[in-house]
Formats: C-alpha cells, sequence, structure tokens
C-alpha cells in the first residue's frame, strides 16, 4: 500500500464527527495483495474502536 488519508469533520449539531479513511495502491496487483492479506477483516475491528479511544481521551 502506497498511502492512506484520515480526515474527520464535526457534525452539525454537535451530533458527533465523521471519519474517513482511504488507502491508495499503485497498482492492481498491489490492491489483490492487499485483499488477500486480509487488510478489510483487520481495519474493520479497529475502527470499531476508534469511539472508545477518543471517548478516553
Amino acid at each position: 500500500m502506497q498511502g492512506g488519508l484520515w480526515r474527520q469533520r464535526p457534525l452539525s449539531g454537535g451530533r458527533g464527527a465523521r471519519m474517513t479513511t482511504a488507502s491508495t495502491v499503485r497498482t492492481a496487483e498491489q490492491l489483490e495483495r492487499t485483499a488477500e492479506t486480509g487488510m478489510e477483516q483487520g481495519v474493520r475491528p479497529a475502527m470499531g474502536q476508534i469511539g472508545a479511544l477518543l471517548a478516553e481521551g
């Protein structure tokens, strides 16, 4: 994987925040290898823990 992007924006009315993530690869082969290594299965649980980590402050 070549790089990643994380953005966080507050939602209107103080209802929380929206976080957007993006990963960049240079070739289709890199994308296939990323999928084969289980990146999505690893990232999903990690994303689910971000709220708790931020709440701990």
